[in-house]
């Protein structure tokens, strides 16, 4: 088992312990990484979410005139499925 030190008091604990037995102070060792997963999520949330936007308002400001409108519906169909599989990678790393 191996020790670490205390952020707080700078005590030898086990890197198992969830708290320091002199101070109490919590050991956060697991925090960090969940933390930024989340902002990774979020970005990709935020980007799918805008690749929907931009081809909606897109679409909308071609009109019915428009000669190509496949590069409108990719991006809301990409933005879609980007979304999607996001919040799906979300649900499957949850504990």
């Amino acid at each position: 088992m191996a020790l670490i030190n205390c952020p707080e008091c700078g005590q030898q604990v086990a890197e198992t312990a969830l708290a320091c037995p002199q101070c109490g102070a919590p050991i956060a060792r697991g925090i960090v990484t969940t933390q930024e997963t989340a902002k990774g999520f979020k970005m990709h949330i935020l980007i799918s979410t805008l690749f929907i936007l931009v081809g909606i308002v897109w679409a909308i400001g071609a009109g019915v005139n428009s000669t190509n409108p496949v590069i409108p519906v990719v991006l809301i169909f990409a933005g879609l499925v980007w979304f999607l599989a996001t919040r799906f990678r979300i649900w499957w790393h949850h504990k």
